[in-house]
This record gives C-alpha cells, structure tokens and sequence, in this order.
C-alpha cells in the first residue's frame, strides 16, 4: 500500500508557527536577540578583570588587545601576557585592527569582538547557502539550507554549534577564519567578474594572516583552478580568472603582511615583529608541547591527532599496563615519568601518518579539480577539515572547521544517489564533538575526538573516490552503449485487413 501526501490538507497551527519562525529574516532576528541576551548575561562578564579573583577573568580577546596596545608603545607584544598570562601567538595584523579596543573597558571590548563574531556565524551559514546554490543551481530550495538536504543541514549545525559557541564565549578568531574562506570560496567559483575572483583571493589572504591553518583549504582551490586553467588550454576567460585569484592572494599576502602593518607601525618595527614570530611561534610548533597561551598543547582540550594518539597510547599503557598515571601534575607536558608514546619513534610514525592525510587530499584535489562545483566544495570542505589532523594544536572550538565539510560532502553524496552514506557521515562528527565537550576530561584523555576526525577525514575522502569512480564509469557505460529502444514489428496492412 502506497501513501501520499495531500497537498490541500489543512496545515495546523503550531506548523504554520515553526515555519514562520524558522523563516531566515525572523530566525536572524530571533538568534541577534538571543546572541544579545547570552552576551550580556554571561560573555561580557568573562572580561571582567578582578586583581583578587585572576580567574574571574575568562576570555582570550584580551591576548589580541593588550599585543595590539603593545606594538604601539614600544613593548614586544609577543612578550606581554592578558590578566591571566596568557601571550599572543599569530601575525601582528590582527592584534593591530583591534588595537583601539584596548583603550575602552575590557567588558566593553569582549562585547563588542562578540557582537561581531555573532554577526559572522549568521554569515558561515548564509555563505555555506550561497555556495551550495552556485554549485547545484538546478536543485531546488528544500529549506533553511537551500538545496542541501535538510536532515543534512540540521546534523552539521549540530556538530558545529558547540565549537561555535565555545570560539564566541572565548572571543577567539575561528569564526571570523571560517566566515572570510567561505567568502572567499564563494566569490572564487561564482566567476562572475575578475574584480570579485581578486577579491575572492584578498579573502583568502586575510584568512591565512589571521592564522596560518587554512594555507591548506586555500593551496588546494589555487591549485585546483590552476589546473582547470590549463584544462581550459588557457582561453582568455581561464587566463582572466586564474590570474585575478593568483594575483588576490599574492597581493593580499604583501599588503597584510609588509604594507599595511609597515604602514602603522613602521618597515622595520614590522620586520622585527615578523622575525620575532617566525623564530619564536611558527619555528617551534612542532618541537614546543606548553604554550603560554592557552595552556598545555598536552591538555585534553588539544585534539590533534598527533596529541590524541599520545594520549590514547599513555591511557591504555595506565590502564592495562604497568603505566604510570597519564593526567597527574607530572605528566602535564611530554617527558612525564615512563610514558609509553614520549619515544622519538613514535613521532616519527605520526609525522608520517599526516604526511599521508596530506598526500590523501592531494589525489581528492586532483581527482575533483575537473569535477563540477559540487565536488570541487566536498574537496574543499574536506581541506578545511584536514587542517584539525595536520596541525599540532587543535583545541576544542577549531572544529567549527567541520561545518562545510558535512554540509558540502553531504550534499555532494545524495548527488550521488548515495543517501544513505550521507546521513552516515553527518552524524558521525557530533557523536564524536559533543561527548568531548560533555566528559572532556574522560574522553579527551583517550583521544576520542581527534582519532574520530581523522577517522572520518580519511573515510570522506576514500568516499568520495569509490563514489566518483563509479559515477563515472556509469556515465561512460551510457555514452559508449546507450539506452537501446525495442521497436516491435508491425504488422502489414494486408494482414491487418485479414485479421
């Protein structure tokens, strides 16, 4: 027995209700008024700067401000800490902009950095929309997320909100991260004009001095375009596109780096400050295991898969060996009494396995750089979320980054007749973010998150080969043995007459 749905059926009250209220002008203004009310209530209070109570003290904007007041008095910002000691840790750019927030009250300043961040999460969303529109115009709007499956949509928010939150209760840069390489993807695979494809690139730019993590998202889409420049045999349209992004990102680079910092503090003050985070930050990421700002990169807050296998290896070496504790005061950095994963070979291994989710993306990119935009967005999601394996440090609020990745390679999938492996991996990730956040301290020592992203890394990208693969020799079979039509004999008019 087959159902359908009738169509002139009366709709009830609270249905008309919810579809008014998840309607994005009202939604927008339902989540600014919540955004203002949780801000006032609980983030502007994290600002408060109390010489008795240090710990009253509980965001990080106050890094951002305080090495932007120093890199105007003559201090070196990279140096001076936040009420709590905690120590700037990216370029000079963006301590610079937010330098004048240091002059008014610390609440103040957290209010305002939230108000902003707030403003750019609606804009992830509205972005992630936009692209998934660019890349399947011929599908229909099936909601709130366009024409990415609902079920889709609702299960990546789920995973990203905490993070999300989390990024918007500190005051840190993630969101703002995500916005502008959304912005950026966006205006790069619309090509609707050479000026918007540069400022696609100047996005990207920005993105990457604000923290260097994305160079990978970024690298793989300049590569890719690139690539289908030279597919193009470099007509006058690919020679116009490819050269603004290229010309975007490299211009951008120069002015955010040299021109611009150079501008407000001087061209050697700026060289200086440059030297001092190349030798002193960016040198030292993978032999440094305590940062001043944040902590311990040993914490179970930090979810790299470099640090969650450590931890893991040490748990198990504890709890079903001879072990020592593996989160006691003596363990808090590598080098505690006895633990197991502390050998040099065992970061050999690891070096090696990143090197390998590298290569990994590598054959993506190229697999899907002539694929339509909606393989090219699943790559790129993919991209963004190899940046959580690759790095050293991956704290809690960097898996924000996982939101286009479910979205893109979701939406990619039921593209593919393959709902069913969508639905899969858009659950997977808050099974894994959301118990982290929960029982940190219980799953964090084990490693769940990190291991679990990687995890689902590798099995996006090993989906989206078999899935491609397949599609595409479907594809061929159609075009080298089409569809044959059986015509049946008809009958003569004589024997017709006859009959």
């Amino acid at each position: 027995m087959t159902l359908r749905l009738q169509t002139d059926a009366p709709i009830s009250a609270p249905r008309r209700w919810l579809s008014r209220c998840t309607a994005r002008p009202v939604l927008f203004v339902l989540l600014m008024f919540g955004f203002a009310v949780w801000g006032w209530v609980d983030v502007r209070k994290r600002g408060k700067v109390d010489p008795q109570d240090i710990y009253a003290h509980r965001t990080d904007f106050t890094v951002y401000t305080e090495a932007g007041a120093a890199f105007f008095d003559g201090r070196d910002p990279y140096e001076v800490g936040n009420p709590r000691g905690w120590k700037y840790l990216y370029p000079p750019l963006f301590a610079m902009l937010v330098a004048p927030l240091h002059a008014l009250p610390p609440q103040t300043a957290v209010m305002i950095w939230f108000a902003l961040s707030a403003l750019m999460w609606w804009g992830c969303y509205a972005e992630c929309v936009r692209i998934a529109r660019a890349c399947w115009p011929d599908a229909p709007d099936r909601g709130l997320f366009g024409p990415i499956p609902p079920a889709i949509g609702w299960l990546a928010v789920l995973a990203a909100v905490l993070p999300a939150f989390n990024c918007l209760q500190r005051g840190q840069v993630e969101v703002a991260k995500l916005f502008l390489l959304m912005l950026g993807f966006r205006l790069v695979i619309e090509r609707r004009s050479p000026w918007l494809t540069f400022l696609g690139g100047a996005a990207f730019a920005l993105t990457i001095v604000l923290k260097v993590t994305p160079l990978l998202p970024v690298a793989m889409v300049l590569g890719q375009q690139l690539l289908n420049g030279w597919h193009e045999r470099w007509t006058r349209s690919a020679r116009t596109h490819v050269g603004a992004l290229w010309l975007g990102t490299g211009l951008g680079m120069a002015v955010f780096i040299f021109v611009l910092p150079s501008a407000l503090v001087g061209w050697q003050a700026n060289l200086k400050h440059l030297d001092t985070w190349w030798n002193k930050v960016a040198m030292r990421m993978e032999t440094t295991t305590a940062d001043s700002f944040a902590g311990n990169s040993y914490s179970v807050r930090n979810q790299s898969l470099t640090n969650a296998t450590h931890r893991l290896g040490n748990w198990i070496h504890y709890q079903f060996g001879s072990g020592p504790f593996d989160d006691g005061p003596m363990n808090l950095g590598k080098g505690g009494p006895g633990l197991v994963m502390d050998k040099p070979v065992v970061d050999h291994l690891l070096l090696a396995g990143r090197i390998l989710t590298g290569c990994l993306l590598l054959i993506v990119a190229l697999r899907t750089a002539r694929d339509d935009l909606g393989g090219q967005a699943a790559a790129f999601g993919l991209a963004y979320v190899a940046t959580l394996v690759t790095v050293p440090i991956a704290r809690g609020h960097y898996f924000v980054a996982m939101l286009p990745g479910i979205l893109f390679l979701g939406a990619w999938l039921v593209r593919q007749g393959r709902g069913r492996w969508a639905i899969v991996l858009a659950m997977a990730p808050w099974t894994l973010i959301i118990p982290h956040y929960i029982f940190v301290d219980a799953v964090g020592r084990m490693g769940l998150l990190g291991l679990g992203t990687a995890a689902w890394y590798t099995a996006g990208c090993v989906t989206m080969l078999a899935f491609r693969r397949v599609a595409r020799e479907e594809a061929v079979e159609d075009e080298v043995d089409p569809p044959r039509i059986l015509v049946l004999p008809q009958p003569s008019v004589g024997r017709a007459a006859a009959a």
